[in-house]
């Protein structure tokens, strides 16, 4: 007598294989899911905490740089001279140092200039991004002495965060009314306080900001 085995898959046995292939592919498309969002949130961080690090950056390098300068200034010697705040504010600044202080005298060197201007291909006021940096109507500082000048900034914000330019109001609380983004206000005592708003876009396109300030006493 010959015994046949019967190869034939039971179809109980089938429809389970297609039920665990199912489920393996799905377990597995949720990980892969799983390890992109993780991939995706990672770079996103990492792009947000670089973004935050290079304006904090380019912001404190900018108004250590102004303050060491203009602390060596003499007040005689700013321009413009004009009333204290709220008034006496302005984004421009003229000053000389002082170079020798031999006997009594005090020799002061070449005037220099701290200037605020529009940033390269854009066109100040028109509220368009003119050079596709993702910033609108955003400002550079420059330093200026005898024949050369010298961009120390790029991204300096339209105004002062928190201000509404056009609306002659303090928006901001800081007894100013439509500053710049670079602004600096002199007092009574030989004091001149500066402030400015950095900012700058990562790769998504988000924008961050960083404001800073500080005060600088002028000698006589």
């Amino acid at each position: 007598m010959i015994l046949r085995h019967d190869r034939t898959p039971h179809p109980s046995r089938a429809g389970l294989g297609i039920i665990e292939l199912s489920l393996a592919i799905t377990l597995l498309t949720i990980l892969m899911l799983a390890i992109t969002m993780t991939t995706r949130t990672a770079s996103t961080s990492y792009s947000q905490s670089a973004l935050i690090e290079s304006v904090e950056v380019r912001a404190y390098r900018l108004i250590d740089f102004l303050s060491e300068k203009i602390s060596q200034a003499t007040w005689a010697s700013l321009e413009p001279s004009i009333a204290p705040a709220p008034l006496g504010s302005f984004n421009n600044i003229r000053y000389r140092r002082i170079v020798d202080t031999a006997g009594m005298a005090v020799a002061e060197g070449d005037a220099e200039t701290f200037n605020l201007v529009p940033q390269d291909g854009e066109i100040d006021g028109d509220g368009i991004d003119n050079n596709g940096n993702g910033l609108i109507d955003e400002y550079m500082a420059t330093w200026s002495s005898a024949n050369k000048t010298v961009v120390l900034a790029r991204g300096i914000r339209n105004r002062l965060e928190g201000e509404i330019g056009g609306n002659l109001l303090d928006d901001n609380g800081n007894g100013l009314q439509d500053e710049a983004g670079l602004v600096f206000v002199r007092d009574d005592n030989n004091l001149i306080t500066i402030r400015v708003s950095v900012q700058g876009t990562d790769s998504e396109g988000r924008i961050q900001t960083k404001t800073v300030e500080t005060s600088v006493h002028i000698r006589n």
